[in-house]
């Protein structure tokens, strides 16, 4: 998301975190069904306009009835949250397993390892993370 508003010279990122960490948490995900500021506020976030226009339909109660309403809400968060969530798990794995290809190695024969480090003073992009060995027998 901050490579869609940083400038070019990307000097400027660090003024649009608070913007872009707004939206993210203010936007619902498919996994929970609800934004993360809902699911941890169990308020739905305002926005510039929410506050300049009046609020219509809302009546002012007592505290004990916000504690009661709050409560009610994150109970319903807390029920329906699993649900979504196991079922973007599933839609996942299924997923990721349509692309997955099972491979079989005889003892003795060569492979590629992915071992993942830096060296330093050398640029990322021209390193190699494979290095090649042998395949151990069973």
């Amino acid at each position: 998301m901050l490579a869609k508003v940083v400038a070019n010279s990307q000097k400027d990122w660090p003024e649009w975190v608070p913007y872009v960490t707004f939206c993210y948490n203010a936007t619902e995900h498919s996994p929970t069904g609800f934004p993360p500021s809902f699911i941890f506020t169990s308020r739905m976030p305002l926005w510039t306009v929410d506050l300049i226009l009046p609020k219509v339909g809302e009546e002012a109660g007592s505290p004990a009835q916000y504690v009661m309403q709050t409560t009610a809400r994150l109970q319903k968060a807390a029920e329906t949250v699993p649900a979504f969530t196991k079922k973007a798990a599933e839609y996942s794995s299924r997923w990721y397993d349509k692309s997955v290809k099972p491979q079989r190695f005889e003892p003795g024969e060569q492979v590629r390892i992915f071992c993942l480090r830096r060296n330093k003073g050398r640029t990322v992009k021209w390193q190699s993370f494979f290095s090649r060995r042998r395949s151990a027998p069973l």
